[in-house]
């Protein structure tokens, strides 16, 4: 059976950036056949056999003019739209839609021509690039663009896959337009990972820190643990060695659970040292750390890159780190061909980041969720190839965006929520978004977090 093909016309503004755009969306996330050609007009057209669908381009006109400028970005108020009176809200959790650039209207006066007034496809853009990042100055303590400064945060749909969301409308006005359009279904899965910062909790091994952590729990200044289980952890090594250290167990642990619920991990590890106070404890060439990624690897879980804090804007850093865990890896004889990234801290520069990614060979990064707050930082919770925003091109790496980190719940300098009930049930809304629109819930623990209170169950909601 032949297959229909679309074709879309693009318009000058932004043609590779809305070319980039509408292959990830057509292609990649829907499984359409395209054909791509210009039009000189000022919309984006999809048509075929006489109907078409257009597009306002208002986000990426301005873009075109200001690329990377203040004067490029999409105004302070976010306006909302209905789906549902359009008819486009099927498979939709909610219908009242975001709408960030023009005017939040569809029109069908025509029933050969469907008209989008706002910019689907600059909208989308936007949020898988992350365009905003490049171009608003405000970072955290770590260099982090803050989630505080996202127009989804401000706008209130951090929480909210919006770029699914407007993968669900496109569909349906496709399928309304051709209704012998048949979509790719992809199969949504949970994906856990570990980032190993630790291999060793220095209270169970030293007294003095023993100390220095009861004190620091007296005084409000830690959550790690409670009085009783650092005292337990500490002569259980004391008495047994080291393999009772609770971040060390806790892998097997980890991939004990993951298998009986049919999942696989990813346990990401420091390679190299760039911040001796910062970049943890292990290294793969250490023993111990040999004997863990052998383990891991034979139980069929995989192992991926965590450069260290001081990789993620330089060029050299970043490639010998990535290097280096390829030369371990080989020696154990542990294939890498579809190694998996994800930067320490989730330190990232929109300008810099992604092109390291490119350039070293890594199949995925998994560094764009906010440490600050869980959410969709890029809109979506599908798999996709980066763009770099600075010289203007597709990239070969995708990214695997990052939906829920332990920390961002359980630390109080974070999004950490006063009731764990409440903390539950964001982790169940955010899985089950992740999942409703055919997507991956990506989600991150800490190995040395499970003595926080708490920890655990929310391990447990987020895994299955």
């Amino acid at each position: 059976m032949n297959t229909p093909t679309l074709d879309i016309r693009i318009p000058a503004a932004c043609e590779r950036e809305s070319r980039w755009t509408c292959s990830v969306v057509l292609e990649r996330f829907l499984g359409l056949a395209v054909r791509y050609g210009e039009t000189e007009g000022d919309r984006l057209i999809i048509e075929r056999d006489d109907r078409s669908i257009e597009m306002d381009i208002s986000f990426l006109q301005g873009a075109h003019e200001h690329w990377l400028n203040a004067a490029s970005m999409p105004g302070a108020d976010v306006a909302s739209w209905n789906a549902s009176k359009s008819g486009l809200a099927d498979n939709l959790l909610e219908p009242l839609i975001p709408v960030i650039a023009g005017t939040p209207s569809v029109n069908l006066d025509d029933p050969n021509r469907m008209r989008f007034e706002f910019d689907l496809m600059g909208t989308i853009f936007f949020c898988l690039s992350r365009y905003e990042e490049c171009v608003i100055p405000d970072r955290d303590e770590h260099d982090r663009f803050p989630a505080a400064a996202s127009l989804a945060y401000r706008h209130g749909f951090l929480q909210r896959p919006i770029v699914d969301e407007y993968v669900e409308i496109l569909w349906n006005a496709l399928h309304r337009q051709w209704p012998d359009l048949e979509r790719k279904h992809d199969n949504p899965r949970i994906n856990m990972s570990c980032d190993v910062d630790h291999l060793r909790d220095p209270a169970a091994h030293s007294l003095p820190r023993l100390v220095r952590r009861l004190i620091a729990l007296g005084l409000g200044r830690t959550n790690s643990g409670t009085w009783s289980s650092n005292i337990r952890n500490h002569l259980q090594v004391r008495r047994h060695g080291s393999d009772r250290d609770p971040y060390r167990s806790t892998i097997t642990r980890m991939m004990n659970d993951a298998e009986e619920r049919g999942h696989h991990l990813t346990f990401f590890f420091i390679p190299r040292t760039t911040a001796s106070l910062l970049d943890g404890d292990n290294r793969p060439e250490d023993d111990v750390t040999r004997a863990i990624l052998t383990a891991i690897h034979q139980r069929g879980h995989e192992i991926g890159a965590h450069p260290g804090y001081e990789t993620y804007r330089h060029p050299t850093e970043f490639s010998q780190s990535i290097r280096h865990l390829r030369e371990q890896l080989n020696e154990l004889g542990i294939n890498h061909d579809r190694l998996g990234n994800r930067q320490h801290y989730l330190r990232w520069s929109t300008e810099i980041t992604p092109g390291l990614c490119d350039r070293n060979a890594l199949h995925y990064d998994s560094s764009l969720g906010y440490a600050q707050c869980p959410g969709f930082r890029c809109g979506t919770s599908r798999d996709y190839p980066m763009y770099d925003l600075v010289p203007r091109k597709p990239l070969n790496t995708l990214q695997r965006p990052l939906v829920v980190m332990d920390v961002s719940l359980l630390n109080k300098n974070y999004h950490q929520t006063e009731r764990l009930d409440d903390a539950l049930q964001l982790v169940r809304t955010l899985r089950e978004r992740c999942l409703h629109h055919g997507g991956n819930f990506n989600a991150l623990w800490h190995n040395s977090s499970f003595m926080v209170p708490g920890s655990e169950s929310l391990y447990a909601t987020a895994i299955g």
